[in-house]
């Protein structure tokens, strides 16, 4: 990431990455829990929303769960996060699963999140098939620049020859007609 971000001009190591990471991390967990569990009083702060759809649907910032333990990083960190559009919020399937567990609308927004999904999927599809198409396109406009490029050097050579040819003759006439005289 600091590479990246040296790359698009920002001079810095990965320690001050590291540091805003942390920092953007404690401003959220802060704000989270000024909000509470149950919804209270939105967050003054700016970035809340968008910061809280990234992080939000992760267990270690969920308030309503126990702090991550070394057995649990590997399922929490591999547990997907899901984005429940009538909410704007984001969850992972285990704690979707926790708490639908009789609750037939919730079922219901995980079937809209399912065709979301399935949406979503098929969009990349399209979108997979129109850059290989793209991609072909751009091919076999370099191959006709090629033979565009070629038959120019052949035409440039030909015209060069017939020059040349044009040169000579009119050498050959010049002499021709001087020895006529």
């Amino acid at each position: 990431m600091a590479e990246e971000l040296k790359y698009a001009g920002f001079n810095g190591v990965w320690t001050d990455v590291r540091t805003k990471l942390d920092n953007l991390t404690r401003k959220y967990r802060a704000e989270k829990s000024k909000i509470g569990p149950s919804g209270g009083t939105p967050s003054c702060w700016n970035h809340y929303e968008k910061v809280h759809m990234i992080l939000g649907g992760l267990r270690m910032h969920d308030v309503n769960t126990e702090r991550l333990s070394t057995t649990n990083f590997v399922e929490v960190m591999n547990d997907p996060i899901l984005f429940d559009p009538e909410t704007s919020t984001c969850s992972t399937e285990s704690s979707v699963s926790r708490s639908t567990e009789g609750s037939s609308a919730k079922r219901a927004r995980i079937d809209t999140q399912a065709a979301l999904i399935e949406l979503a999927q098929q969009r990349v599809e399209i979108q997979r098939d129109y850059t290989k198409k793209h991609l072909e396109h751009l091919d076999n406009q370099r191959d006709i620049l090629r033979e565009t490029a070629d038959d120019n050097k052949t035409i440039i050579q030909d015209n060069k020859n017939i020059i040349e040819e044009n040169k000579r003759f009119q050498k050959e006439f010049m002499d021709f007609l001087r020895t006529k005289k």
